[in-house]
């Protein structure tokens, strides 16, 4: 189950700092699970989630570093990664994507 908003607390901290703050019943979600549950969500409810927030992914870019939500444009999501290392940005708004482990 994918979390609505970035982690609480996890704006303007680094990517280890963002994931002390992981509670035990989360991960943090790949940029396919990210675009694929924000997607569904429209779909169902006509409503943009993480609309114009920046969350970070665990899927790893063409710059090493961590894939981010950068939020909805006209046709859909966008996906964009910095060219600069953004794991140890912290000085804007990028939070942290998480998905909630489901018990089989």
């Amino acid at each position: 189950m994918l979390r609505k908003n970035p982690v609480p607390g996890s704006l303007h901290k680094d990517w280890d700092k963002q994931l002390e703050m992981l509670s035990n019943v989360e991960y943090v979600s790949n940029a396919s699970e990210l675009l694929w549950g924000l997607a569904v969500y429209k779909r169902v409810r006509n409503t943009y989630l993480l609309n114009m927030l920046r969350v970070r992914t665990s899927s790893i870019g063409k710059y090493s570093n961590h894939v981010f939500h950068i939020g909805a444009k006209a046709n859909g999501y966008s996906m964009e990664c910095l060219s600069k290392d953004t794991n140890d940005f912290y000085e804007e708004n990028i939070g942290l994507a998480s998905t909630k482990r489901l018990e089989v």
